[in-house]
C-alpha cells in the first residue's frame, strides 16, 4: 500500500516572518507613490496661490481706500472753497463761486466704483459725484442713494465719523468715510460690489471670486456663495485654508482698519489638470495595493486570526463559571504545527473545565439542598417545640378540652411543615397556612388575634418560600403575648418593579411594641448573630431565601411610625407554579 504523501508543517515564526515582509513591503510602496504623488504640495500650492490673490484684493482695497481718505482729508483740512462754505460766511453770488469749485474738486478727484459728496443739514449746499462703474444717466437711482447716504451720515454719532463705517441697505453694500467741519460734511464712499467686479488683469483673478462680509452676514456676491452652500460660520473660521468638497479653497482675510472682512474662492481643478499623471499614478497603486491587502487579510485571517479567535473564545469559555459549553470542533485543515497543537491544547482545556463545571454545580446543588433541608428542619422543630410546651401546659392546667382541639389542629399543620416540599409553595397555600397556625395559637392564648389579609386575588398563584409569613406571625405573637391586647396582624401584597423585572412585595404589620433601635439595626444589616437566639426564625428564613433566590431578594424591617408595632417589607421575584428558579 502506498503511503501518503506526507507535508511537512511550516512553522509559525516563519509565517510570522513572511507576512511581515509582505506587510512592509507594502507599506514602503505606499509611501513611495504617496511620495510622488506630492500631495501636499499640491495643496500647499493651491492654497498659496489663493492666499496671494486674496492679499492682493485685500491691498487694493487698502489702496484705494487710502487714495479716497487722503482726498476727504486734504478738501477738509486745506480746500478754501470747503472751509468757507462750511463756516457760512459767504454772499448769495460768493455760494455760487465757492460751490462751483468744490463740485469742480470733487468731480476731478471721483475714482472707479466710488462716490464723493458734500452736504449740509439745511441742504444750502449738495454735492454728489459717482466715478465710473456707475450708471450716471440713472439719475432716479444716484438721487435716491444720496438721500440715503445724507440720512444715514447724519443719524452717525460723532465717534463714528473720520472713519470708515459699512453702509447696507439690502441693495448696496458701501464703506463711508465721512468729515465733518461747522455745517459741512464731505464723504467719501466705495462700493464693495463694484470694487469685486472690476476687471482686473492679475494672475489667475479670471476664476476667482471674492465677496465682503461681517461677524453677521456676506455682503456681497452671495449668489456664488450660496451656489457652494458657503455659510457665514465657514467664512468666520477660515482664516486657514481648507479645501470644500475638494472642488474650491476658501480663505478669508482682515482689511486693515476697516468694518469688513474679505473671502475669496479659487476652484482647484486647474491644479488637479496639471497633477492628472500622478493622480493616476496613485489610483492604479491604491489599487495593486488594495489587492494586495486583501490577499495578505485572507491569509493572515485563516492563519493568524484563527488560533487567536480560538484564544478568545476559549477565554470566555474559562472565565464564566456559568459557560458549560465545549469549543466547537473546527472544519479548517492546517498544515501548520503550531496551530493544531493550539487546537488540541484549547479543546483539552475547556473540556476539563466544563468537566470540573458540571462537577461543582452538582455539588453545589447538593450543598443546597441539604442547607435548606436544615434550615427548614430547624424551623420546623423550632415550631414543634413551642407547640409541645403549649400541650404541656395544658395538661398541667388540666385543659383536656383545649387539649383536644389543639392536638386536632396541630396534626393537620405538622401534616404540612413536615411535607418534604424545598421548592416553592403558592402565596395562597401559605394564607391558608398562616389561618391554621393563627386557629392553633388562639387555642393555646388567651389573647386574641385578628388576621388582616389585603392580597389581590391575582397574587395567590404567585410562589413563595414556605413559613414565609408564618415565621413573622410566630414572631409577632411572641413578643407581644405579654401585653393582653387583641393582635393585629395585617398581610398587604402587590406587585413592583425594579430595573423591569417584577417582585412581590408583601408588607407585614402588627400593633405591637415593635423592634428596638439596637434590633432593628442588626436585623438590617447582619451586623453581627447575636439576633440569631431571639429571632432564629427569621435567621432561618432570610437564609433559606438567599438559597432560593441567590440573593435576587429583599427583606427590610422597621416601625412603624404611626400606629406603633412592626413593619416587614418583603422582596421576592414573581414566579408561577412550574417557573420555579
Amino acid at each position: 500500500m502506498d503511503k501518503k504523501q506526507y507535508k511537512k508543517p511550516i512553522h509559525f515564526k516563519n509565517v510570522l516572518m513572511i507576512s511581515f515582509l509582505a506587510a512592509t513591503i507594502a507599506l514602503v510602496v505606499t509611501i513611495i507613490i504617496f511620495a510622488i504623488t506630492s500631495i501636499k504640495t499640491f495643496q500647499e500650492q493651491s492654497a498659496k496661490s489663493s492666499a496671494t490673490l486674496l492679499d492682493f484684493y485685500a491691498q487694493e482695497l487698502e489702496n484705494q481706500t487710502s487714495d479716497l481718505q487722503n482726498i476727504v482729508m486734504n478738501i477738509h483740512s486745506s480746500n478754501t472753497s470747503f472751509s468757507t462754505l462750511s463756516s457760512g460766511s459767504y454772499s448769495n453770488n460768493e455760494k455760487i463761486t465757492l460751490d462751483y469749485q468744490l463740485r469742480t474738486h470733487i468731480n476731478g478727484s471721483v475714482r472707479y466704483g466710488s462716490i464723493l459728496m458734500a452736504f449740509s443739514e439745511n441742504d444750502e449746499v449738495s454735492i454728489w459725484q459717482v466715478g465710473a462703474g456707475y450708471d450716471k444717466n440713472d439719475f432716479n437711482k444716484n438721487y435716491q442713494l444720496e438721500k440715503s447716504l445724507e440720512t444715514f451720515i447724519n443719524e452717525l454719532p460723532l465717534s463714528s465719523y473720520w472713519r470708515w463705517n459699512l453702509y447696507d441697505d439690502g441693495e448696496n453694500v458701501l464703506l463711508i468715510l465721512p468729515y465733518k467741519k461747522d455745517r459741512l460734511c464731505i464723504a467719501a464712499g466705495i462700493d464693495l460690489s463694484k470694487f469685486a467686479a472690476k476687471d482686473r488683469n492679475y494672475g489667475d483673478s479670471e476664476n476667482y471670486e471674492i465677496s465682503f462680509f461681517n461677524e453677521s452676514k456676506i455682503l456681497t456676491n452671495k449668489d456664488a456663495f450660496a451656489k457652494k452652500r458657503i455659510t457665514i460660520d465657514e467664512l468666520q473660521n477660515s482664516q486657514n485654508d481648507f479645501f470644500t468638497k475638494l472642488h474650491y479653497i476658501v480663505q478669508s482675510t482682515d482689511v486693515q482698519n476697516m468694518p469688513v472682512r474679505l473671502a475669496g474662492i479659487m476652484p482647484v481643478s486647474k491644479y488637479i489638470v496639471q497633477y492628472r499623471p500622478f493622480l493616476l499614478l496613485m489610483f492604479v497603486a491604491f489599487i495593486l495595493l488594495a489587492i494586495l491587502i486583501m490577499g495578505i487579510f485572507e491569509f493572515l485571517l485563516k492563519i493568524l486570526v484563527y488560533p487567536l479567535d480560538k484564544i478568545s473564545e476559549a477565554s470566555q469559555i474559562l472565565s464564566d463559571p456559568q459557560n458549560t459549553n465545549e469549543l466547537p470542533e473546527s472544519d479548517l485543515k492546517f498544515d501548520i504545527q503550531e496551530i493544531n497543537q493550539i487546537n488540541d491544547a484549547l479543546s483539552s482545556l475547556v473540556k476539563q473545565k466544563v468537566s470540573l463545571a458540571r462537577e461543582n454545580e452538582s455539588r453545589k446543588a447538593e450543598k443546597e439542598h441539604a442547607q435548606l433541608q436544615y434550615f427548614q428542619l430547624q424551623t420546623r422543630s423550632h415550631f414543634f417545640i413551642n407547640c409541645l410546651k403549649s400541650l404541656y401546659n395544658m395538661l398541667e392546667m388540666g385543659e383536656y378540652d383545649k387539649m383536644r382541639r389543639m392536638i386536632m389542629n396541630f396534626s393537620d399543620h405538622i401534616r404540612f411543615i413536615f411535607h418534604d416540599n424545598l421548592s416553592l409553595i403558592t402565596l395562597k397555600d401559605e394564607l391558608n397556612e398562616v389561618n391554621d397556625y393563627a386557629n392553633i395559637i388562639q387555642t393555646d392564648s388567651s389573647t386574641p388575634i385578628m388576621l388582616i389579609q389585603k392580597v389581590p386575588q391575582e397574587l395567590l398563584d404567585c410562589m413563595v418560600p414556605p413559613l414565609l409569613i408564618q415565621t413573622f406571625l410566630e414572631n409577632a405573637v411572641k413578643y407581644n403575648a405579654q401585653y393582653h391586647k387583641m393582635l393585629q396582624f395585617v398581610i398587604e401584597g402587590e406587585i413592583a418593579e425594579n430595573n423591569e423585572k417584577k417582585y412581590l412585595r408583601l408588607r407585614l404589620s402588627d400593633n405591637g411594641t415593635g423592634y428596638e433601635e439596637d434590633m432593628l439595626e442588626k436585623l438590617n444589616f447582619d451586623a453581627d448573630s447575636e439576633y440569631e437566639q431571639y429571632h432564629v426564625g427569621i435567621s432561618n428564613l432570610k437564609r433559606r431565601m438567599q438559597i432560593l433566590y441567590h440573593g435576587d431578594c429583599n427583606l427590610a424591617f422597621f416601625n412603624n411610625q404611626e400606629n406603633g408595632g412592626a413593619m416587614i417589607m418583603i422582596y421576592i421575584p414573581v414566579t408561577y407554579p412550574g417557573h420555579e428558579e
